[in-house]
């Protein structure tokens, strides 16, 4: 599939006012709307996209494809909440210059491994987005976006781009669920260095995906209690070095114990994830493992003791998992 229409009927192209739009893996899609259909989903509040080789654009103008003209200055989405991308390697920007997003509505922003689409800028932005002659303008503004977030998702450029940065203290003050992408490396310490960078923080939820080191919270974790003080979620994703979710004597055991939901995917070094007896997860309700193919046994016998609130467990795809205990 190269596109998600045959034809334009010049501006009468329209959907049934969806509110979300899902695209993944159409590796021949080289965008998704033209103009005229873009201006008519006033009520999408969601765009999550991912999987894709070939996008270069969200939206594109029918002149540029069929030598067409419509209308500029013109915003779109006016509903939009959460903005989601990963791996979109060709993605250059969203939409053609002059139109525009109200990014102050966004609640929810994920873009990982969207090598050519530069998401981040340091200061306020005169335009939607750069031009055509190849130089490409930051697409949101940090001081403009970020402090109205609840949700964000973050790589390790765009995390650069925020520390060389000179932000108040509360840039983060909404946020609720933070997402940490790193791979490759310099990604073993990349988390603790964010956390003595970010002190005020008040997420709910961290989810890390593909970091390089074995222990999630190192021997420092004392001193980045501050940010995780209302820790309750955390999901860790692609980790393949990942070798404790717990050990003894970690100083990451008072993070551990305000744990309520623990995910774990794709960490196929994890032998098991409760060694022995320890009182780190007693207030674990919720615990899901998928695709996990080096686990053999979930926990020791004595660890079932340490997990008085677990009342849902799911797992799935471990394909090296003989038993629970």
């Amino acid at each position: 599939m190269r596109h998600t229409w045959d034809r334009d009927p010049r501006g009468s192209l329209s959907f049934a006012k969806p509110e979300r739009v899902r695209a993944e893996r159409c590796g021949n899609l080289e965008y998704l709307f033209p103009t005229s259909m873009a201006r008519g989903l006033v009520q999408l509040q969601d765009i999550d996209i991912s999987d894709r080789a070939v996008l270069e654009k969200i939206v594109a103008r029918w002149d540029e494809i069929l030598n067409d003209q419509t209308p500029d200055d013109q915003l779109l989405f006016p509903q939009l909440t959460s903005l989601r991308f990963r791996r979109l390697q060709n993605l250059k920007r969203l939409f053609p210059v002059n139109y525009s997003l109200d990014w102050s509505s966004l609640k929810t922003l994920h873009a990982f491994e969207c090598g050519k689409l530069k998401m981040f800028a340091s200061e306020a932005l005169q335009s939607s987005e750069g031009d055509d002659t190849g130089f490409q303008q930051a697409l949101v503004s940090i001081v403009q976006v970020i402090p109205n977030l609840e949700v964000l998702g973050l790589g390790i450029e765009d995390v650069l781009i925020i520390k060389d940065g000179d932000f108040l203290d509360d840039l983060f003050r909404n946020l609720k669920i933070l997402c940490l992408a790193c791979f490759g490396e310099g990604s073993v310490g990349f988390l603790s260095r964010f956390l003595l960078d970010f002190p005020n923080l008040k997420i709910e939820g961290l989810i890390l995906g593909g970091f390089l080191f074995e222990e999630i919270f190192l021997d420092e974790a004392g001193k980045y209690l501050k940010a995780l003080q209302k820790l309750r979620e955390l999901q860790l994703v692609q980790l393949c070095n990942l070798r404790y979710v717990w050990k003894e004597g970690s100083l990451a055991a008072e993070i551990l114990k305000r744990i309520e939901l623990l995910g774990i995917e794709r960490c196929h070094r994890l032998k098991t994830v409760f060694p022995e007896a320890c009182d780190s997860f007693e207030n674990l309700t919720k615990l899901n493992i998928e695709k996990c193919d080096g686990i053999r046994y979930l926990m020791a016998p004595s660890a079932a003791r340490g997990l008085p609130k677990l009342a849902r467990m799911t797992i799935q795809d471990c394909e090296m998992m003989g038993e629970i205990q």
